[in-house]
């Protein structure tokens, strides 16, 4: 049942051809369209032609950029967001209170940013998730109860990044 709902995706800066390939997939977006979504909009990055080739399904709308300076506008909109795993968007997603689904790029190095996801699953706070289980996360989406960020009354996010930085 489709209700109109919007997916924003979102790769930062760098490319994450891993994230957009595994988005397009038929199976993925058939998972979204069952939650009630039928847009999906892509901040692609530097993947733009990989995006490009993107053959959305019969039910899906797809709109995609490849940097925006009002991405905040494009996360207020959506009811999911699907992003990779930088401090910033996270928060963003976490200060709009909306559902997050968080893509580990496990091709960069010293990767920090699974350390952190890892931690902020554990306190369910978000899904965690690799490029190829993107479908399993979507599928898990209303089977898990997902808790509340409180940034203003918990020192908590500040604290993660602290240890993992090393500043404790």
């Amino acid at each position: 049942m489709v209700e109109n709902k919007t997916v924003l995706v979102t790769v930062g800066s760098t490319r994450f051809d891993a994230l957009i390939l595994n988005i397009q997939k038929k199976s993925v977006q058939n998972a979204l369209i069952s939650q009630g979504f039928s847009k999906i909009v892509v901040q692609y990055g530097k993947s733009e032609d990989i995006f490009n080739q993107w053959e959305p399904i019969n039910g899906m709308e797809v709109s995609g950029f490849s940097y925006s300076k009002d991405i905040e506008e494009e996360f207020q909109k959506s009811s999911l967001i699907i992003s990779h795993a930088g401090s910033g968007s996270i928060i963003e997603a976490l200060e709009l209170k909306k559902q997050l689904i968080v893509v580990v790029n496990e091709t960069l190095m010293d990767n920090h940013q699974k350390e952190l996801t890892q931690i902020m699953t554990d306190q369910k706070y978000l899904i965690s998730s690799t490029p190829e289980n993107l479908l399993y996360a979507i599928q898990d989406l209303n089977k898990k109860e997902l808790q509340p960020f409180l940034f203003s009354n918990e020192p908590t996010f500040q604290k993660i990044l602290d240890n993992q930085m090393g500043f404790n």
